[in-house]
């Protein structure tokens, strides 16, 4: 946190906008190790650090364009932890503002997702920029569940990729989003899933390929 602390202070007081950059890719890249390690330390450092960028922001002591880049890639990242950097700005005046950024943006998203005792984990991936500014027919995530189901065993440390409710999420280039999912991901759940993805028109796919271990109990082996 003390090193945090000196970028900040060090970025606040910059003139040149490479300086300002460069001092801002090293904060946001030791935010991402603080959440991807996850923990209570982890999550506080984390809090503070939004907290205190925010505070410069509103007092106009580091441009707002500087940081919401970062507070958009570290919003992918939270998302895994069902978190998002709104849980850490609330009350403050650039909630707005950080809306209209992002907005302003054509996001595009693929990623996957699991169900985890009502909490949704969600690793989502933005694609807008992928291939020189061209999509494939068909956009997946470059990451599966088995690789991304590291993050969480920490948390859950008896269970696998498949014990809980998963799914998968993919871009069509016709504009349209495949939603594979579970049987058990409820409606209120996809409904949260096309809001934090941007989804505006799309399919869902009940898959048999994506079935948690209750899934699993259920099916009658012998008919």
């Amino acid at each position: 946190m003390k090193r945090i602390k000196e970028l900040m202070e060090q970025m606040k007081y910059s003139f040149g906008i490479k300086e300002k950059l460069i001092k801002a890719k090293e904060i946001e890249k030791r935010l991402l190790c603080y959440v991807r390690c996850g923990g209570e330390d982890g999550e506080s450092v984390l809090r503070r650090t939004l907290e205190t960028l925010v505070e410069m922001v509103e007092q106009k002591s580091i441009d707002a364009k500087y940081i919401f880049p970062m507070l958009s890639r570290l919003d992918n990242e939270l998302l895994r932890y069902d978190k998002t950097v709104f849980d850490y700005m609330e009350g403050s005046v650039l909630v707005d503002k950080f809306k209209t950024y992002l907005d302003s943006r054509e996001r595009i998203y693929v990623g996957i997702f699991w169900v985890v005792n009502k909490k949704l984990y969600l690793h989502r991936e933005e694609i807008s920029k992928r291939n020189d500014g061209e999509l494939l027919d068909c956009e997946d995530c470059s990451f599966s569940h088995i690789c991304k189901w590291e993050f969480h065993k920490k948390a859950h440390p008896v269970d696998d990729f498949a014990t809980y409710p998963r799914g998968r999420i993919m871009y069509l280039k016709t504009g349209e989003h495949i939603i594979y999912a579970d049987e058990c991901v409820e409606k209120a759940e996809i409904e949260r899933i096309i809001k934090l993805c941007n989804i505006k028109k799309y399919i869902i796919v009940r898959d048999e390929h994506y079935r948690c271990d209750k899934c699993m109990e259920d099916v009658d082996w012998w008919d």
